[in-house]
């Protein structure tokens, strides 16, 4: 995604990759950590064979920090600015981003699909 009008002490151009989580639960929970893998093949994904793991500092201009709790039927908007590295990952593999909970022991992930811009 790419902001749509003039955003204060924002760089033009930058894209960005929009994260929405929702706490379907009937507790609340604490949102820890935005994060992100890319495994160089879809057997490596299978046997949870990562190529390359990190964890996202959310841009400034993408409030509310983490951690950040939620409560039941609360959501929680973020965002991963959109490098050439993120692009390259989703191209070449498959590169997933997703948060780790307070109430759970894994990662919820989702796969990221970059495609390339026509020109």
């Amino acid at each position: 995604m790419q902001p749509f009008g003039k955003i204060p002490n924002h760089p033009e151009g930058k894209k960005y990759i929009a994260v929405e989580v929702t706490n379907i639960g009937n507790k609340k929970t604490t949102i820890t950590h935005l994060i992100g893998f890319h495994y160089k093949s879809l057997f490596r994904k299978i046997k949870r064979k990562k190529d390359k793991s990190f964890i996202v500092v959310p841009p400034a201009l993408l409030p509310p920090p983490l951690p950040h709790m939620i409560e039941p039927g609360e959501r929680w908007l973020g965002g991963i600015e959109q490098t050439s590295e993120l692009e390259e990952m989703s191209r070449n593999g498959y590169l997933y981003c997703g948060i780790y909970q307070s109430c759970g022991k894994t990662p919820i992930l989702q796969r990221v699909v970059i495609h390339k811009n026509p020109e």
